[in-house]
């Protein structure tokens, strides 16, 4: 992934689009959810906080995906202020304050 970002996306060639379709069940809409709110507060940590919720997923249709596992996840990305306005932001509706999709270029690390 790296190398497609240095050849294709930083050149300017190519851009990288997310888009979060939920199919899994209920754990795979509340993250969905919980996404688009996280593109709304730190777009520059989505790509992080994305890996970190893949990396510490648990089986599917399972509800791993509890509150608290999802704000242990997101506090470990974005710290405590972030991650308490992410999930204030999906309280209030569903994760999406502005309408925006979740479309941007972005560095892999």
């Amino acid at each position: 992934m790296p190398q497609i970002v240095s050849d294709y996306v930083d050149t300017g060639k190519v851009k990288i689009v997310f888009k979060d379709y939920q199919f899994l069940g209920a754990d795979s809409q509340t993250l969905g959810q919980t996404a688009r709110a996280v593109w709304d507060v730190a777009p520059d940590k989505f790509y992080e906080w994305h890996k970190a919720v893949y990396d510490n997923q648990g089986t599917e249709n399972t509800g791993w995906a509890t509150p608290d596992k999802i704000r242990s996840i997101t506090i470990g990305v974005l710290g405590a202020v972030d991650t308490d306005k992410v999930l204030a932001l999906v309280k209030t509706n569903g994760g999406l304050s502005s309408g925006r999709f979740l479309i941007r270029s972005f560095k892999a690390p």
